[in-house]
């Protein structure tokens, strides 16, 4: 326990000391604050958006923690699609529908308690003037909508992403966590793009090609004698097996797999890239 306070101590330390190479830190808070801004501009009520902003992100916290305990995974924004069956969701730890419903409406009425605490001390009602909340509106917004493009090179978010010591790791969602922060780490894996789009790419470029290759495949097939239906083909994708000799920083001798790379060398063969692996399935 003391050693993760004193990592994440450092980690937010360290984001405000100039000169330093970590100011990931502020990509976090900068979505944190996102959040606050646009329940201030829905509601108005300056203590209840920041109470429902802490809990979202206590609820958050834990969500994830058990994600990693028993998948060994951090959050993923396709793990929203999983609010859609809570039921089967709550299972998956042992939970019934019915403590789910209790602990729900045990968040709602604490919620409801120390907004009226809050409210005690300070009986202001409404924040703020509505051209305010306009403009921490728009900003919440556009700051949800730079999510799709935090690892999309030459993009404004992209850039100010690394100018804040961003340092991605998709292939590998913990590591990438740990790296730049849980909130920023999940924001980020919006950003679905596979590559950027090549220049000249269209879909008439792409029927160019098309017309022709097929005219190629037609002047060879009139002198082809084996034709692909009458063959077998065995594709392997297998993200369990792997090169130890593309490890980085490692020598190994002799070549551990000198028959599968003759094998990759005379036909059609590729690498694969898996942001992570084994998922503790049998």
């Amino acid at each position: 326990m003391v050693q993760k306070v004193q990592t994440v101590s450092n980690f937010l330390i360290n984001a405000f000391i100039p000169g330093s190479q970590n100011h990931q830190a502020i990509l976090n808070i900068i979505f944190v604050i996102a959040l606050f801004a646009f329940l201030l501009a829905i509601t108005n009520r300056f203590w209840l958006a920041l109470i429902i902003n802490n809990v979202v992100f206590i609820i958050f916290g834990i969500a994830d923690n058990l994600k990693i305990v028993y998948r060994d995974e951090s959050i993923l924004p396709s793990d929203l699609s999983q609010l859609s069956s809570p039921t089967e969701l709550v299972s998956f730890i042992g939970m019934t529908p019915v403590q789910l419903f209790l602990i729900l409406l045990a968040i709602i009425f604490i919620i409801i308690f120390i907004y009226f605490a809050f409210r005690y001390f300070d009986s202001r009602i409404k924040f703020t003037k509505w051209y305010i909340r306009i403009i921490l509106l728009i900003f919440s917004i556009l700051i949800f909508i730079s999510a799709g493009n935090l690892y999309t090179p030459g993009t404004v978010p992209y850039k100010i992403a690394t100018k804040l010591s961003d340092n991605p790791v998709p292939w590998d969602v913990n590591e990438d966590q740990r790296n730049n922060g849980a909130v920023y780490s999940f924001m980020r894996f919006f950003d679905n793009k596979v590559m950027t789009t090549p220049k000249g790419y269209s879909r008439a470029a792409i029927e160019k090609l098309d017309e022709k290759y097929t005219k190629i495949a037609d002047k060879i097939n009139k002198t082809r004698k084996s034709y692909i239906n009458k063959q077998t083909v065995i594709y392997v994708l297998s993200e369990s097996f792997s090169d130890p000799t593309r490890v980085p920083g490692s020598h190994v001798t002799p070549d551990p797999m000198p028959n599968i790379r003759k094998i990759k060398n005379e036909t059609t063969s590729g690498l694969m890239l898996s942001s992570g692996y084994g998922g503790r399935n049998c």
